[in-house]
């Protein structure tokens, strides 16, 4: 030959070499005329050099980082760490906190991870890593874990809301599991309630987990709230009409000698 070649970018030509050669794996080449392989310039931080007569080094893949220089592959120094996520060309392995309790990262998490509904974030903090199904007495929204508030209960795992007590039923304390009946006596109309109401006077209830009272019966009253039973009205008196809350007196010229009764007889 009459004359010499420089080695093109990506590759280096020792004295004599009659071909260029690429490159070695962890370094690459922007110039013209590099003579040996050292003088290919080291993968930087972050990237890695596969040995192909690279000009420039290429990204540590998404949920990767590489932490030394001269990379050769894309698994690069490793994945990125747990309850953290890591974007291209990232050199350490925790770059971004995973950012909120509605998020997880798994390790080699290239973006966060949204937490399903009825689940929950673990560990409780900004780099949550993994996640796990609601407990029963507890809905879980936006990666939180919540007991249920009164009124309201979870029988069963991965709820993302809590059922309301039926009427009949009440919860007073957060976290349950089941609502309690209303005792006799007592009733509650209205779902998703935490107390019970007493009957009001001239109505009862005789068995638990009701929502509505029982009129007393006609012959009998009830004088006093939260009745499990109605009281019958004594000889003299009477109650022709249920629900009420005293008996009424035989008129003059009428008597009555039995309890419980509806009406007066005349006298003779």
């Amino acid at each position: 030959l009459d004359q010499c070649y420089f080695s093109a970018p990506g590759y280096y030509s020792q004295a004599g070499a009659t071909i260029s050669t690429a490159c070695p794996a962890g370094r690459f080449g922007t110039t013209y005329g590099l003579n040996d392989a050292t003088s290919c310039t080291m993968c930087d931080l972050g990237f890695y050099c596969t040995g192909s007569g690279l000009t420039y080094g290429l990204s540590c893949p998404a949920g990767r980082f590489g932490n030394v220089a001269g990379l050769t592959n894309s698994t690069c120094a490793g994945n990125c760490t747990a309850g953290y996520f890591c974007p291209s060309a990232s050199t350490i392995s925790n770059p971004v906190s995973c950012g909120s309790a509605s998020l997880y990262c798994p390790a080699g998490s290239a973006n966060p991870l949204t937490v399903p509904a009825g689940y929950f974030s673990i560990p409780t903090s900004l780099n949550a890593n993994a996640t796990q199904i609601c407990d029963v007495g507890y809905y879980c929204q936006d990666g939180l874990r919540i007991a249920c508030d009164v009124g309201r209960f979870s029988n069963t795992t991965g709820l993302s809301t809590c059922y309301s007590c039926a009427s009949g039923g009440f919860s007073n304390v957060s976290g349950l599991t089941g609502c309690y009946p209303c005792s006799t006596g007592s009733y509650i109309a209205l779902s998703g309630s935490f107390s019970c109401s007493p009957c009001p006077k001239g109505r009862f209830v005789n068995i638990t987990g009701q929502s509505a009272c029982t009129d007393c019966l006609v012959g009998t009253y009830g004088g006093t709230t939260g009745l499990t039973v109605c009281t019958s009205c004594i000889a003299g008196k009477f109650a022709h009409i249920s629900g009420v809350t005293e008996c009424y007196d035989c008129a003059p010229g009428t008597y009555q000698g039995g309890s419980a009764q509806t009406t007066c007889t005349n006298c003779i």
